[in-house]
């Protein structure tokens, strides 16, 4: 049975200080065989003579203390000692050493295609042959070693190999040139080609790519690797098209790869099929732009509507006698412009659901100040509004407040032709929005009392203000000014 390399190593090359390197001397002839006992006991080897080449071979291959044999050539047998080498070579790896008096070139060359760890010429003397045997140690030592990294190097390229096949991803490594020195099976999948019809082709000729929307060729990874030495990544729209027919979108990245001294010898590309991903986020995009466009239609739907409500509301209060009527009419028709408004903003905007709230407080401020006063020269508009964000939700009710406030503040503050001025303040102070509304216009009586009024505007205002949460503030101090505060969070 053919010893492993490790047990081997192991015998001849662990604890050496320990014990003596025996040495299996292959002689017929059995003075020759004491004389050159004696000589290598003298310096320290364990000696084990064998007489025949039968005996040499059963010795051999039983006795694995044996660390190195000296093997005579003639051995005046059928068999000679080349024949014999032959036998123990291949039963176990041991260094051989021939001993003979033969000088001929042929028998040299015959000896160095069986092993090369010396050919030692009778009577050359005691230092060529201690000279020979430590030389052919030193050169089995480094055979083992050789041999165990090839063996620890063949372990790592299988367990290469096993883990690109293992992988999920498509693996291709490439030379400096860019051609193809390795592949896996989703690589195989992938790009249509069997891994030995692809190895050595260019890159390009294998994994073929192209924008997934124009249809143009994209540079290969590959070029860019080696030529900017870092790790790039392909563009979201790659698109892979197979040798089969197939077509497959996927993601890339790919790196350069390196020798110790940190030269570029190649490149690998690690790729995967994400079509089903890519379709899912077409498919969800697609279901978000209709979501989008049906919301925007019935916001659409929904203000053409109040624009109906409010003709038609115009139309009855032009057919009044009633003055009292034609005017509460007209306060229905300002508040449904108020929610219109909204629905406008909500309509042209790109948010779903969010509106500016100092857009929407100046919109309804100037409707209703040409709805009012035909002179808009004759009463100021002052508005000091900072850009803010409210919900849908909110706004609506904000700004029927805002509606409220300035109805009344236009009908009863500037009687005939009265000049004034009116002013609005919009502010956030943290979690709060701040309202004020105030003009110079005509006073609160003295006995007014926002809790007890019975006008309906004033009512409105409370119940929205009390529906948001929020506090109401009125104070005349040389002008009238009523104050919302609201809390709205972050």
């Amino acid at each position: 049975m053919i010893q492993t390399v490790a047990s081997i190593f192991k015998e001849n090359f662990t604890g050496q200080e320990e014990r003596k390197k025996t040495i299996l001397l292959v002689e017929d002839e059995a003075i020759i065989a004491f004389s050159e006992t004696q000589r290598l006991e003298k310096n320290g080897y364990k000696v084990i003579p064998a007489y025949s080449a039968e005996e040499a071979i059963r010795i051999a291959t039983n006795d694995y203390t044996i660390d190195l044999i000296l093997m005579d050539i003639d051995l005046r047998e059928e068999e000679d000692g080349t024949d014999t080498a032959l036998k123990i070579l291949k039963l176990r790896e041991i260094p051989i050493v021939f001993l003979s008096s033969h000088t001929e070139p042929e028998v040299v060359a015959k000896t160095e295609k069986i092993t090369s760890y010396g050919y030692v010429v009778k009577n050359s003397g005691e230092t060529v042959l201690l000279a020979s045997i430590k030389m052919a140690f030193k050169l089995y030592e480094s055979h083992l070693r050789l041999k165990r990294s090839e063996e620890s190097l063949k372990e790592n390229q299988e367990l290469l190999e096993a883990t690109l096949r293992s992988i999920g991803d498509g693996v291709i490594s490439t030379d400096e040139l860019g051609n193809i020195t390795d592949m896996n099976y989703v690589a195989e999948v992938l790009t249509g080609w069997r891994a030995e019809d692809a190895i050595r082709e260019p890159i390009e000729r294998v994994f073929k790519i192209v924008n997934a929307r124009t249809r143009r060729r994209i540079r290969n990874p590959i070029d860019h690797v080696t030529s900017r030495e870092k790790i790039m990544g392909l563009e979201n729209e790659a698109l892979l098209l197979s040798k089969s027919g197939a077509e497959y979108r996927i993601s890339e990245t790919s790196a350069p790869i390196r020798s110790a001294r940190g030269y570029t010898i190649g490149s690998v590309l690690v790729f995967r099929d994400i079509s089903k991903e890519c379709n899912l986020l077409e498919s969800l995009s697609k279901d978000l732009e209709e979501r989008e466009f049906l919301f925007q239609e019935l916001q659409h739907r929904t203000k053409n509507s109040l624009t109906m409500i409010s003709s038609i509301i115009e139309i009855e209060a032009e057919n009044s006698s009633e003055i009292n009527v034609k005017h509460s009419l007209a306060n229905i028709v300002h508040r449904i412009h108020s929610v219109g408004n909204l629905y406008d903003m909500l309509y042209t905007s790109k948010g779903l659901n969010i509106v500016r709230l100092d857009k929407y407080i100046d919109r309804i401020s100037i409707t209703l100040l040409n709805a009012f006063h035909q002179d808009t020269n004759r009463i100021s508009l002052l508005q000091d509004l900072e850009p803010l964000e409210m919900d849908a939700k909110t706004a609506i009710p904000f700004g029927l407040v805002v509606n409220e406030l300035l109805t009344n503040t236009l009908k009863y503050a500037f009687p005939g032709n009265k000049e004034g001025k009116v002013h609005i303040l919009l502010r956030k102070e943290g979690t709060v929005v701040n309202l004020e509304v105030s003009d110079n216009g005509v006073p609160f009586p003295e006995d007014f009392d926002l809790d007890s009024s019975e006008g309906l505007g004033l009512k409105l205002v409370k119940l929205l203000v009390t529906q948001m949460k929020g506090d109401l503030h009125w104070k005349f101090n040389g002008e009238k000014k009523i104050q919302i505060r609201l809390c709205v969070g972050e």
